[in-house]
């Protein structure tokens, strides 16, 4: 399929002739206060409800899928590959990529594109590169289409042809 970047805001639906799912990195450790969340509750309060209802109870690597009410074929993927902020790079890449997994067989299932922003690179602090190509690997290379919307990242230009854009 296709992976393509665009300035844009994650939060807001970038199609609407199919299902979407929207994905974004959370920790598993109880916090919801920081970073793109913010943005995502400010539209959504179905996922920060169901997060705060489980969210220290999810292990690194696991999914929370959240539908949204309002929104017909729209879905909210906690990501839960953030841990603790303590002498470490939170982000977990591991978890990462055991999430994405998990999430491209819902997206490949239900025939949707998954919108994000740029994963892991505000409070994760995790390498673009390696973020990207693990998007790549795991859902664009396995026939789903991405979106990645880098309205909060100034320092990641939007990319007009990335190596491995289909068109």
């Amino acid at each position: 399929m296709s992976l393509t970047i665009i300035e844009a805001d994650a939060s807001i639906p970038q199609v609407e002739d199919r299902p979407l799912i929207i994905a974004h990195v959370t920790n598993n450790f109880g916090a919801w206060h920081r970073g793109f969340v913010l943005d995502l509750s400010a539209r959504y309060p179905e996922p920060e409800r169901k997060f705060r209802s489980r969210g220290s109870r999810y292990r690194l690597g696991e999914v929370q899928f959240v539908q949204i009410k309002a929104h017909k074929g729209l879905y909210v993927a906690n990501l839960y590959a953030q841990r603790s902020r303590v002498y470490c790079v939170p982000l977990s890449y591991d978890a990462l990529k055991q999430a994405l997994e998990k999430l491209a067989r819902v997206a490949w299932r239900i025939n949707a594109t998954v919108q994000m922003p740029c994963l892991g690179m505000g409070l994760g602090r995790a390498r673009w590169d390696r973020v990207r190509d693990l998007v790549k690997e795991t859902l664009s290379d396995h026939g789903v289409k991405v979106i990645i919307c880098t309205r909060n990242f100034p320092t990641l230009e939007p990319d007009p042809q990335p190596p491995f854009r289909e068109n």
